[in-house]
């Protein structure tokens, strides 16, 4: 069966979500569930990165390039007259698609456009000059394209064992809600001191960095292929 896609009216009010509004609209979902189901919904998907995120750091760009290709999509679907819906998942799809096999392009990409935003926030402080944000832009947008694919293996894995940890630290608390009496006064005491909420996301994080660059390190490669070689032989 055939389907025929025709335009929306042109008259039609599309709205076309933002990713920002994307993703309240998740944590929102997320902080609905019960605690049991928050904490063993995402206790796996910090486990998985803070251990193994340098090996998986591909579908992690793929998926930022997903979400990207999802409003660009999107918003340009509305520009024609087409579904957002529509223009979202197509978005998503290709640029989704074109960064797994393109993965390193892609994740300087993600590393300049972060630095050179930054850059641009900070200086857009001081002066409003257009000339100036587009120079500043253009030039930390290159250098932190270089500096993210020079220091490619020790970035992705700092990147996804401070994400792990984050997720691991968040599934804790919410599983420790089972318990309001110890759950609460974590929760209020963390409201209260944010900073300690830092430091439990960074003991875990070095851990996991630690553990992250032994695993992927040249002697840990050699061991496994040598481990490799004498299973083939027996």
């Amino acid at each position: 069966m055939i389907l025929a896609l025709e335009p929306a009216p042109a008259n039609a009010d599309v709205v076309v979500p933002s990713l920002d509004a994307l993703m309240r609209n998740l944590w929102d979902r997320f902080h609905a569930l019960s605690p049991l189901e928050a904490g063993l919904l995402v206790l796996p998907i910090g486990l998985v990165f803070l251990l193994y995120g340098f090996k998986l750091y591909k579908w992690l760009v793929s998926l930022v390039f997903a979400g990207i290709g999802a409003g660009l999509g999107g918003a340009l679907a509305a520009c024609v007259g087409w579904s957002a819906m529509l223009g979202m998942v197509a978005g998503a799809l290709v640029l989704g698609l074109l960064a797994w096999p393109l993965h390193r392009i892609a994740w300087g990409l993600l590393g300049g456009a972060i630095l050179g935003g930054a850059a641009v926030l900070l200086v857009s402080a001081r002066s409003q000059d257009p000339i100036l944000l587009a120079i500043v832009a253009t030039v930390i947008f290159a250098g932190g394209f270089i500096l993210t694919l020079l220091v490619m293996r020790p970035l992705i894995i700092l990147v996804t064992a401070i994400l792990g940890a984050a997720v691991l630290v968040q599934a804790i608390l919410r599983l420790s809600l089972l318990w309001p009496s110890f759950g609460d006064p974590v929760a209020s005491m963390l409201q209260a001191k944010p900073y300690l909420l830092a430091i439990l996301v960074a003991i875990p994080a070095a851990l996991g960095f630690l553990l992250q660059w032994r695993d992927t390190s040249g002697a840990a490669k050699a061991s496994s292929k040598k481990k490799k070689a004498a299973a083939e032989e027996e």
